[in-house]
């Protein structure tokens, strides 16, 4: 019976989602002054028709005509724009909000390929036919309204962490050779991720720039933790006075295991590589020997 619920389920959702499928190549006017009510506000003149071809992942393909108006207010002109077709797409874009956001998911949460989506794409209903360069366009917008959006949300987020408190900042950075440096914050009780930075190189006043960026924007913390950095540490120092911050129990184990196990690992590896080339001469000794 569960699994009967489900089917009815997932059918009648295919069928809504069909059903707002519009017909490809459909043209849809847009007009601020009927979406405000032009007999209240009074309608703008027309300062120019905007068409364009907008990609929706709900609606599929459609074409879009937007009617710009002007209107006098306190004596100086307001452009006047579609409300509604704003929340398709973003201005001047071709593919809208709900295809950017299916992108950035399957990408980033699902770990899918672009030929994949692609893929997927084309078996939808309305079947959207999009090239890999313009999916991969999808996934940088995909990040930066993720950004944008992450840093809107600074203030929410602060006053949260300040009721919830006290506030553990886990701060760590890669060490790639010949590659920028990823500095990124985490909030240790949440698993947030609060910020990140690429700086050119692991050095003290730029990590401590971030810090303070970090600060203003999420609060000071209560305590830091990372590695045992000395660079990361000077840091620390030098932008949150007063914090104290520690090595965490992951570095400290990881440097300790690895000072610890070096040399009995040496030894074992190179009694492994004697062990293989006393093999290897046994071998050849007794292929002569035949």
């Amino acid at each position: 019976m569960v699994e009967l619920i489900r089917h009815v389920r997932r059918t009648a959702i295919k069928r809504i989602d069909q059903a707002a499928a519009l017909c490809d190549g459909l043209r849809l006017e847009f007009d601020a002054a009927l979406e405000s009510g032009a007999e209240t506000l009074g309608a703008g003149q027309v300062q120019k028709v905007v068409r364009r071809t907008v990609v929706s992942l709900q609606h599929g393909r459609f074409q879009a005509r937007e009617v710009v108006r002007e209107q006098m207010q306190d004596g100086r002109p307001v452009i006047q724009r579609s409300a509604l077709l704003a929340e398709v797409v973003a201005s001047g874009g071709r593919y809208a909000f709900d295809l950017i956001v299916h992108v950035g998911v399957e990408s980033y949460l699902r770990g899918r390929s672009l030929q994949d989506i692609r893929q997927e794409l084309l078996g939808r209903r309305p079947a959207l036919d999009i090239p890999n360069s313009s999916i991969w366009d999808q996934q940088q917008k995909f990040l930066f309204y993720l950004g944008q959006l992450h840093e809107q949300a600074a203030a929410l987020l602060r006053q949260y962490l300040a009721q919830h408190g006290p506030i553990t900042w886990l701060l760590d950075g890669t060490t790639e050779p010949g590659t920028p440096v990823l500095l990124g914050i985490e909030d240790a009780t949440f698993g947030m991720v609060l910020a990140s930075w690429k700086i050119s190189s692991e050095n003290i006043d730029d990590i401590a720039s971030c810090l303070q960026q970090g600060a203003e924007r999420f609060g000071r913390p209560d305590r830091v933790l990372h590695d045992l950095s000395p660079t990361i540490s000077g840091a620390c120092d030098q932008a949150l006075k007063g914090v104290p911050h520690n090595v965490c129990h992951y570095h400290l184990a990881r440097d300790v295991g690895e000072d610890l196990y070096e040399q009995p690992q040496e030894a074992f590896c190179q009694r492994m590589r004697a062990m293989k080339l006393q093999f290897s001469l046994n071998k050849q000794r007794r292929g002569q020997s035949e």
